[in-house]
């Protein structure tokens, strides 16, 4: 076939060439490839962990995001119970409708860890009986502002033992996240540590390369020397065999 018999012609041919090649050239094109094969990694891993910090980042402020809408959800309603002026029922209304898609938010992100997911659940769970606890005493002072009942939503431990609930379960959560911030950094840094190693036996590959090109370069600028004072002498000798066979000549004809 012609592809066969013209790779039967040109491998030997290139296989020769590659032979006649100097050494500090292979090692110009491993520490080439080297360099290449450790930037791309390098790059890959640090990509990959400023990815991971970008979303444990909105992963975290999603937490804080829940943390004060309960906050200003009873913040508010403990100030609507108070006053029973509408003014401070608005903050409270605003929180109970942001609660729901914080509360989603924050779920997306632990789908696919049962562990991370268990841990949400009891948040979200706290969440919601804290926020109901509210929602009844609001219902009550508006139901019947000028009796008492609405006080015992607020005399009792509940809301308090429900907002430790939300605390405790916001730190866990919270906890997870900060330590997973701390192992994406530390990737990030031995990342860049490891580009660095790669551009250092890089550099020290290079230095091999131009120490064998320049010994290479020596040996063959003292061959040419050697071949040169070679031919001198062969010419000087011949030189001086022609004077002599030219006396005797002379010598001859006299």
């Amino acid at each position: 076939m012609p592809i066969r018999r013209f790779l039967q012609q040109k491998i030997p041919v290139y296989a020769a060439f590659l032979r006649q090649l100097p050494v500090f050239f292979y090692v110009a094109v491993l520490a080439a490839i080297v360099l290449i094969g450790f930037n791309e990694y390098g790059y890959q891993q640090t990509r990959q962990a400023l990815d991971t910090v970008k979303q444990l980042d909105e992963q975290r402020r999603a937490l804080d995001k829940v943390r004060q809408l309960a906050l200003n959800a009873e913040a508010s309603q403990r100030g609507f119970l108070l006053t029973v002026r509408s003014v401070y029922l608005q903050p409270y209304l605003e929180a109970s409708a942001a609660m729901e898609p914080a509360l989603e938010k924050v779920r997306g992100f632990y789908v696919g860890n049962p562990a991370s997911l268990n841990k949400f659940s009891k948040l979200s769970a706290s969440v919601q009986r804290r926020m109901a606890e509210m929602e009844v005493g609001v219902k009550l002072r508006r139901a019947a502002p000028d009796q008492g009942n609405w006080l015992a939503t607020i005399n009792t431990d509940v809301g308090q033992e429900s907002m430790d609930d939300i605390r405790q379960a916001l730190e866990l959560l919270s906890q997870e996240t900060r330590q997973r911030i701390e192992l994406a950094t530390k990737n990030i840094h031995t990342s860049v540590a490891f580009s660095r190693l790669a551009i250092t036996l890089t550099a020290l590959a290079a230095l091999l390369a131009l120490y064998l090109f320049l010994r290479q370069q020596q040996a063959t600028s003292h061959m040419q020397a050697r071949q040169q004072a070679e031919l001198a002498a062969e010419r000087d000798s011949l030189e001086l065999a022609v004077r002599d066979r030219t006396k005797r000549m002379t010598e001859l004809a006299n």
